[in-house]
């Protein structure tokens, strides 16, 4: 049987909140998340919500099978990786995003500039208006809300199985080297994830919140308001996940004045 990265770290966990109310428990977790990201101000843990049981097979490859069987290899494995991510930064990431799956016929930087203008399209008379009355969303949850009031959320969401393991880091971004996920479909790699996780949370104070086996949740503090800063924003989600965020718009839309946003990749 393969041991649990809980159990490999050593980690103290909390259990989330699960009470059968989907919409009442994804707010309750989200509640609980700020409570111990408080805390760890005092105590240095900070808190990341991840599935209990997950085993360390799955992440082998995404540790690039660094011969990891015990606590104290693990640690090294997670040094290396947060060492790694020291030769990339932000738009090292964005560039490679780009290259990879939107600009490999590209071969200058005005080309790059040009991607980067045109994810701005025309917009609808309206849309100025989002920032004219742009105003914090108080109601959020470690999952989209949306996504709780679907009977699909039952059949996969099961905050039973989850628990905020408290880890003994000082940046949020390093919470995805000790349980790393990426490099599968176009999901950037984990250590392109780190990368950006770092870049979000420097440009924009979004903090690591969940980290699933394909999708990731964002905490920020406090959420966009200002035009320039939404706008940015909105143009990196689009290149990190198509999916959710495959129109610009409707991208500015569904971030501004939010806590969390999610990342979702097939």
């Amino acid at each position: 049987m393969s041991m649990k990265l809980i159990e490999l770290g050593g980690f103290d966990t909390v259990p989330a909140i699960s009470t059968g109310n989907l919409r009442e428990d994804n707010i309750a977790n989200a509640k609980l998340y700020q409570r111990l990201l408080k805390n760890g101000e005092n105590t240095g843990l900070y808190p990341v919500f991840v599935k209990k049981n997950y085993e360390f097979d799955y992440f082998r490859l995404r540790l690039s099978d660094r011969g990891v069987k015990d606590r104290e290899t693990y640690q090294k494995a997670v040094s290396q990786m947060l060492e790694d991510v020291n030769w990339k930064c932000f738009e090292v990431w964005q560039g490679r995003m780009l290259y990879d799956y939107k600009l490999d016929c590209c071969v200058s930087t005005r080309d790059y500039e040009e991607y980067m203008e045109d994810l701005i399209p025309p917009v609808s008379d309206e849309y100025n208006s989002l920032f004219d009355n742009a105003k914090e969303i108080e109601s959020f949850g470690l999952h989209d809300e949306e996504e709780m009031d679907t009977k699909y959320a039952e059949t996969f969401i099961h905050f039973e199985d989850y628990v905020v393991v408290l880890l003994p880091i000082r940046n949020p971004w390093e919470a995805l080297a000790w349980f790393p996920m990426g490099s599968f479909n176009s999901c950037p790699s984990p250590s392109c994830q780190i990368a950006l996780a770092k870049g979000l949370y420097e440009k924009y104070g979004a903090r690591i919140m969940f980290i699933g086996l394909d999708r990731l949740t964002y905490y920020l503090e406090k959420p966009l308001l200002k035009k320039y800063e939404t706008e940015a924003a909105a143009k990196t989600l689009i290149i990190v996940d198509g999916d959710l965020y495959p129109d610009y718009e409707e991208t500015v839309k569904g971030i501004i004045g939010r806590h969390t946003w999610q990342f979702w990749w097939d």
